[in-house]
């Protein structure tokens, strides 16, 4: 049987400048074992949610915006989570005016 998984792409205006250095920094000297962060040239990220992922007991390891997202995807039974430049946004959940040049 073919193993699928499925990925939830929004839009990475829903990380703030912080996030964006924090998930940078993830990429290169990766330090938060709920997920493996891959960065997407200039569009974005690409984050592995790792299956042992316990929302409660692992929030304080991530930013509170990036810890919403997963949650989301976690709900729709995602796998992948990805911040596009190009992703929708989510109704509800906070956007920032960013420029991460």
């Amino acid at each position: 049987m073919l193993e699928i998984d499925k990925i939830l792409t929004v839009s990475s205006s829903h990380i703030s400048r912080e996030s964006y250095e924090w998930l940078t920094d993830q990429c290169e000297k990766p330090t938060c074992n709920i997920m493996v962060a891959y960065e997407k040239d200039e569009y974005g990220f690409i984050l592995y949610i790792c299956k042992h992922f316990h929302l409660e007991a692992e929030k304080s390891d991530i930013p509170d915006d990036i810890y919403k997202l997963i949650k989301l995807a976690i709900e729709h039974d995602c796998t992948y989570l990805c911040l596009d430049v190009d992703g929708q946004p989510v109704p509800g959940i906070m956007t920032y005016e960013n420029t991460y040049d």
